[in-house]
C-alpha cells in the first residue's frame, strides 16, 4: 500500500473515535450523527476516488432504499429494534425514521468506496453491470411483496426470531456462497470487515449511550455487554461483524467483476 493511502487508512481508523466524541459531547440527534459518522467520511471517500462516485451511489441507491423497506421495516415490526428519535414530522410506513434511508444509502456508499479504493485494483468500471438488472428484479419483487402484505395479512409478517432468520439467509449465507466461488475475495474482504468492525462497534456504543436505539423484543439469541452497554448477540454477529464483509461480497456478485 502507498504512503497516501496508508495515510489515509490512518485518518479514517481515527475518525470514527472523532465523530463519536461529538456526538457524545454535543448531544447529537439519529439525523446529525449520520452526518457525522457517514455523509462526511463519504464526501472523503468520493475526494479520493471520484471516479466511482456514480457507480457507487447507484448501487448504494438500488441496495439502501429496497433495505429499508424490507429489512428495516420487518424487523421494527418484530420489536428487533428501533430509532427512538426522528428529525422529520413523520416515520415511513408509520414505523421507520426517515433518517434510516439516508444511513443505509450513505453506509453502502461508505463500505464500497473504502473496498474499491483500499483493496481492489481490478474494478468493473460499467455503470451498469450485467447482474445488476436480477438484484434490482428481486428487491424490487420482495418489497413489493412485503408491501402487500402489510396491507392485506399483516399477521404474517411477525416471524419470531426474525433478525436471527434474515442474517443466515440475507448475509451469512450469501456470503459463505460468494466466498466458495471466489475464495480469493476473502482476504480483501475481511480486510474491509476489520476496519467496519471498529466502525461499527464506535458507532453502536455511541448509539446506545445517547438512547437512538433500542431493542424491545425478546426473539434474540442470547445478549453482548461491551463498554458497559448490553446488545443483541445477533447485533454483534451479523451487523457489526459480518455487514461490510457481506456487502462487498454482494457488490462483488452483482455490480463488479468478481476478480
Amino acid at each position: 500500500m502507498k504512503k497516501a493511502k496508508r495515510v489515509h487508512l490512518l485518518i479514517l481508523c481515527i475518525y470514527p473515535f472523532f465523530a463519536s466524541a461529538v456526538c457524545l459531547l454535543t448531544h447529537a440527534t439519529p439525523f446529525t450523527s449520520t452526518i457525522i459518522f457517514l455523509l462526511i467520511p463519504c464526501i472523503f471517500m468520493a475526494v479520493l476516488l471520484p471516479d466511482f462516485i456514480r457507480k457507487g451511489a447507484l448501487f448504494s441507491i438500488i441496495l439502501g432504499i429496497p433495505f429499508i423497506i424490507i429489512v428495516d421495516y420487518l424487523g421494527h415490526v418484530n420489536g428487533q429494534w428501533y430509532i427512538t428519535e426522528t428529525a422529520f414530522p413523520v416515520r415511513l410506513l408509520g414505523l421507520l425514521a426517515i433518517e434510516d434511508v439516508f444511513w443505509a444509502i450513505f453506509l453502502s456508499f461508505f463500505m464500497l468506496a473504502f473496498y474499491e479504493y483500499f483493496f481492489d485494483s481490478k474494478r468493473n468500471r460499467s455503470l451498469w453491470p450485467s447482474h445488476l438488472k436480477y438484484l434490482i428484479l428481486f428487491l424490487v419483487a420482495v418489497s413489493l411483496m412485503v408491501v402487500i402484505v402489510s396491507v392485506f395479512i399483516p399477521g404474517l409478517l411477525h416471524i419470531s426470531y426474525f433478525y436471527l432468520r434474515v442474517g443466515l439467509l440475507g448475509i451469512l449465507t450469501p456470503m459463505i456462497a460468494e466466498f466458495f466461488r471466489r475464495p480469493k475475495l476473502i482476504y480483501r474482504a475481511f480486510l474491509t470487515g476489520v476496519y467496519f468492525f471498529l466502525f461499527a462497534l464506535t458507532y453502536e456504543i455511541t448509539a446506545l449511550n445517547l438512547g437512538w436505539l433500542i431493542f424491545p423484543g425478546h426473539d434474540f439469541v442470547g445478549w453482548v455487554t461491551l463498554f458497559g452497554k448490553s446488545f443483541p448477540f445477533e447485533e454483534f454477529f451479523f451487523w457489526i461483524l459480518l455487514t461490510a464483509m457481506s456487502a462487498v461480497t454482494y457488490y462483488e456478485f452483482f455490480d463488479d467483476n468478481e476478480r
